[in-house]
């Protein structure tokens, strides 16, 4: 497990509340874990993790506060299949066993099972070829009320 990344700075001399990667990791600082631990308490898992500035200098916050690596959850099962837009093939199982990632663009749509994903805030998808991130609408609301991003 890493022990510490290294960041460049932005402009504002900080680090987003939230760095991640289309396949992960995701690092939360304390702030976002407060708020995903008031939206489903117990459920996400932490690892503490020291985020460096690459030009040696002090990043603004890093000492008040902590940045923790989210640690996977099993992957939810949470697709609609059937109307899901899966690329240039359009939607259902023919097409999802044909392309098997999820489109991207203004036209693609993904349909979420209410039923899975009720009770979730931040969950994981195993698609045929890798893995998709997804968080409610909840968390969304909650992160842009406190001005984080």
């Amino acid at each position: 497990m890493p022990k510490f990344l290294v960041v460049g700075r932005n402009s504002r001399g900080d680090v987003p509340a939230i760095q991640g990667w289309s396949t992960g990791p995701f690092i939360v600082n304390q702030k976002v874990r407060d708020i995903l631990e008031e939206l489903e308490p117990g459920v996400q898992k932490y690892q503490p993790i020291t985020v460096k500035s690459n030009d040696g200098k002090p990043i603004k916050g890093q000492a008040t506060l902590p940045y923790y690596i989210l640690m996977y959850r099993p992957p939810l099962d949470c697709i609609d299949i059937d109307k899901t837009t899966w690329g240039d093939y359009g939607t259902g199982a023919a097409a999802f066993a044909r392309y098997g990632i999820l489109g991207r663009g203004e036209d693609v749509t993904i349909t979420l099972l209410g039923s899975v994903i009720r009770g979730h805030h931040f969950w994981r998808w195993k698609g045929p070829t890798g893995y998709d991130f997804f968080g409610s609408d909840e968390l969304r609301q909650k992160l842009k009320e406190q001005g984080l991003r």
